[in-house]
C-alpha cells in the first residue's frame, strides 16, 4: 500500500472514532447537564408569577418565590400523579 492509501483509511477510522467519542460524550454530558437545564426551565416558568406577586400583591420577593415553587412543585405532583393513575388504573 502507498502512503496515500494509508492516509485515506486513517482519515476514515480517525472521523469514525471522532464520532463515537462524540456521541458517548454527548449523552454523558446531557446527562450531567440535564439538572441545570431543569432549573433554569422552572426559574424561566416561575419569574412572571413572582413578579406579579411582589409587584401587585406587595409580597416580599422571598415569599413570593416560596408561593412559586411550591406551587410549580404541586402542579408538578398532580400531574404525574394523575397521569399515573390513568396509565396504571
Amino acid at each position: 500500500m502507498n502512503n496515500v492509501a494509508l492516509s485515506k483509511i486513517l482519515n476514515v477510522v480517525l472521523v469514525i472514532l471522532a464520532v463515537v467519542l462524540i456521541y458517548i460524550g454527548g449523552i454523558k454530558l446531557f446527562y450531567l447537564f440535564m439538572p441545570f437545564f431543569i432549573g433554569l426551565l422552572i426559574s424561566k416558568i416561575i419569574t412572571p408569577v413572582v413578579n406579579v406577586l411582589h409587584h401587585y400583591l406587595k409580597l416580599p420577593n422571598n415569599i413570593s418565590t416560596a408561593m412559586a415553587i411550591l406551587t410549580v412543585i404541586g402542579i408538578s405532583g398532580y400531574s404525574i400523579y394523575a397521569l399515573a393513575m390513568l396509565i396504571f388504573f
